[in-house]
């Protein structure tokens, strides 16, 4: 009696993972029990491939399983822009996970990354409308930037050995100088090896990291119960801690700006100008707290610091295996700038050959292999196709950066690939390397700038070359919040003595 009971148990479970769950859903890979598709991403870190392959076999929109939870992958642009566009707010929902919130967030609808609805919309428009005041795309943090810039200089300038340098750290440091500089008023002290600055830096490449792993995965979809199993109750606690330390970091920054708050004047970084909008928003029902300041913070942070420090070190690594690349740089840089001047945002239209390396960097990064889940809120039809209401869903982006129909031998970094028959930058449609519609990357003004600034500085003032060891970075992509570099040291020579 017992054995016919758990045969039917097992024979039910086995029918809806291999059919119920999946009928109403486009087609896609068959999903194992728990870890859904997982471990074919996982064996081919970090999914490109195996999303390249699906998209073969299924179409431009298919079904893949994110351990329990079932994910929606849109691969074509113009389907993108139908659905995350023309029906952007349709599409505007996140499907988190309750563990995320409520145990790694302090709560629901905090943040910019998870949070949906009325709460999201108000703080991001807070967000947008702050680096606004602060001179995004302006004179004021281009400043900033130029000043973060002679930093970097200074510090390579003082480095012992030219040969042997780890540019990667250095260039990390620059990027959440400026970050932190804009959320909290100040720039980290004592160069890339200060205490604060490392101590961050470990803990956050530690935290992203784990939050990417296939354990977290199935963690993060699976019944709340999985976090006490010991394969995952490590994993679980491991995050708390560093969710824990980060708020400390966090809490102390913000106790800093409460002490010097000085309402006569205007702020001058995000957390004044959070506090003094919550204040007056006191008596008011708002989304405005200490709770969903901190977790803004933390999305910001780590979203504005990974993703351009990443891209710069990617696009450092191409041109190392691909010296020619160097060479028209140099080229175009003593033809336009001829002077080892700092380079403006008034320089960007005559550099083209720049712009175009930057474009190519991105492209060949393609630092997030799988989008941020968006949810839609109802039922849609597309292409004959339905999509479920409370349906997880993502533009895939990574796909279109490698479609061999939009970008021909598209594993081969070819910065020419962007310029036109004319000479001139080509304007490639597909290429939305910050996503698109209503959760488009907030943050795109200023990470544009700071690749642009410090890659055509960097390059007007340096040669840079492989190491005195002769060995040439690895291409091959580790996965974390956004896919990073082994790392790998340089040799740098000025070109101005």
């Amino acid at each position: 009696m017992i054995g016919t009971f758990v045969t039917l148990i097992i024979v039910l479970f086995l029918f809806n993972n291999f059919y119920w769950k999946r009928r109403h859903l486009p087609d896609g890979p068959v999903p194992l029990p728990f870890l859904g598709n997982m471990l074919e991403i996982v064996k081919n870190p970090p999914g490109y491939k195996a999303f390249l392959k699906w998209k073969k076999e299924y179409g431009d929109i298919y079904t893949f399983w994110f351990g329990s939870q079932h994910v929606i992958a849109v691969c074509d642009y113009d389907i993108m822009m139908s659905l995350f566009v023309k029906d952007g707010e349709n599409f505007s929902g996140r499907n988190t996970f309750p563990l995320m919130n409520e145990d790694f967030r302090g709560g629901n609808n905090y943040g910019l990354l998870v949070s949906e609805g009325w709460q999201w919309k108000e703080q991001r428009r807070f967000t947008i409308h702050t680096f606004r005041n602060f001179g995004m795309g302006k004179n004021i943090m281009e400043e900033r930037i130029l000043n973060e810039i002679i930093y970097l200089f200074f510090e390579i300038t003082e480095e012992k050995n030219m040969n042997n340098i780890f540019l990667m750290r250095k260039i990390d440091f620059c990027v959440s100088s400026i970050i932190n500089n804009l959320l909290f008023g100040y720039r980290f002290e004592g160069g890339a090896n200060s205490d604060e600055y490392v101590e961050l830096k470990m803990l956050m490449d530690n935290h992203t990291k784990l939050m990417s792993s296939s354990i977290v995965a199935a963690l993060l979809s699976g019944p709340r119960f999985m976090k006490h199993l010991p394969i995952f109750n490590k994993a679980y606690k491991t995050i708390i801690s560093n969710k824990d330390k980060m708020f400390a970091f966090i809490d102390k920054q913000i106790e800093n700006n409460i002490k010097n708050i000085d309402n006569l004047t205007e702020p001058t970084n995000f957390v004044e100008a959070y506090l003094k909008k919550m204040y007056s928003l006191q008596n008011n029902d708002s989304s405005f707290s200490m709770m969903q300041l901190k977790n803004v913070i933390m999305d910001l942070r780590t979203a504005g610091t990974d993703t351009t420090s990443n891209t710069i070190v990617w696009g450092i690594a191409y041109i190392l295996h691909n010296m020619d690349v160097q060479k028209k740089l140099h080229d175009e840089f003593d033809k336009v700038i001829n002077s080892d001047r700092l380079i403006t945002l008034k320089d960007k239209d005559k550099l083209i050959y720049t712009n175009a390396v930057i474009n190519e960097t991105q492209r060949m990064a393609n630092l997030i292999p799988q989008n941020v889940l968006h949810k839609a809120y109802n039922k849609t039809v597309i292409n004959g196709i339905s999509i479920p209401a409370g349906s997880c869903i993502i533009p895939q982006i990574s796909v279109l950066l490698y479609d061999e129909k939009i970008f021909p031998d598209p594993f081969t970094f070819n910065p020419d690939r962007w310029i036109d028959e004319n000479k001139n930058l080509k304007k490639i449609e597909q290429f939305i390397p910050f996503s698109l519609g209503k959760r488009q990357c907030l943050g795109e003004g200023l990470a544009k700038m700071e690749l642009y600034l410090i890659m055509a500085n960097l390059y007007n003032q340096y040669s840079i070359n492989i190491p005195e060891s002769g060995k040439l970075p690895s291409l091959h992509k580790q996965m974390s919040f956004t896919v990073c570099p082994e790392a790998y040291n340089v040799s740098i020579v000025s070109r101005f003595k």
